[in-house]
């Protein structure tokens, strides 16, 4: 995969040879024409609007269980259709946050190779509902980034410092930090998350970035969970119900994730097998 320039940690297209690529365009396909008709209880009005943004917050999803589980696209893909159930019961989720926390995930686990940098994006953040925690969060990565191993990220802090005080503003004037309380089921799906990811089997993982080819490391996917979690934990103690429904996807890939490792769901072949389909390289076509 080629890459250009060091914003591809966030953003990359998707290469249609690789089979896990293929899968999801696929899932998207299907999650655009349920919204293009309107799914779920009086959550989506059918239209365009609703084709699109279901059919992103699959992908979207789907790319976080790609950092998640690096070695199992299965639990990514499994994720991805978690989501749009999820998402047709709960509602739209904000995009720009859930694009926030795939960049936090990415960010610590160095999926791509090259150390981060960031534009206005985490600023921004702290406009949407749900937003201003995943912005701290991705402020914390990027300072917690210069900590893990490998090459540090230039001006790590100053970017952190910036993200944090700048989607501060943001939340600040825009406005969106009212808590309600979550529905009842948006709990069940806050806590059914939660418990799945604190149960996930620490793993060293055993594909390669997709720039040098370097294996990625056990302790950089460790704290790309645990971010991630803490992430989604922030969202609920700060931003209430908005926060969920905003990144409420993300939970069905925690749980996705813990289904395929324990074998629950038994689709998961190992690195060996369908975790090696994208070997050239594993990362190539990733959003």
């Amino acid at each position: 995969m080629k890459t250009a320039g060091r914003l591809t940690i966030i953003v990359r297209s998707i290469d249609l040879r690789y089979r896990s690529n293929r899968a999801i365009a696929f899932v998207a396909l299907v999650a655009g024409v349920l919204g293009l008709f309107g799914v779920g209880p009086d959550t989506l009005e059918p239209g365009w609007r609703s084709a699109v943004g279901l059919g992103a917050a699959a992908i979207l999803t789907w790319a976080l269980g790609r950092e998640l589980d690096p070695d199992e696209p299965i639990s990514a893909l499994v994720g991805a259709v978690v989501a749009i159930g999820i998402t047709a019961m709960l509602g739209p989720v904000e995009l720009m946050v859930f694009f926030g926390l795939v960049a936090t995930a990415r960010i610590l686990l160095r999926s791509v190779g090259p150390p981060p940098t960031l534009g206005v994006l985490g600023i921004l953040l702290g406009s949407r509902p749900g937003g201003w925690p995943i912005a701290l969060t991705l402020a914390f990565a990027v300072a917690r980034d210069r900590t893990l191993p490998g090459e540090p990220g230039r001006f790590g802090r100053l970017t952190a410092l910036v993200i944090a005080a700048g989607s501060t503003g943001m939340a600040v004037t825009s406005g969106v930090g009212i808590w309600i309380s979550p529905t009842g089921l948006e709990w069940g799906i806050v806590i059914a998350g939660l418990v799945a990811g604190s149960l996930i089997k620490p793993i060293q993982p055993l594909s390669p970035t997709d720039v040098g080819g370097m294996v990625l490391l056990g302790r950089r996917l460790a704290s790309a969970r645990r971010i991630t979690m803490a992430a989604l934990v922030l969202t609920v103690a700060f931003s209430g119900a908005a926060g969920v429904v905003a990144v409420g996807a993300a939970y069905g890939v925690l749980v996705a994730v813990f289904a395929v490792q324990r074998r629950i769901l038994p689709l998961g072949r190992g690195p060996e097998t369908l975790g090696r389909v994208d070997q050239q390289p594993k990362w190539a076509g990733d959003i």
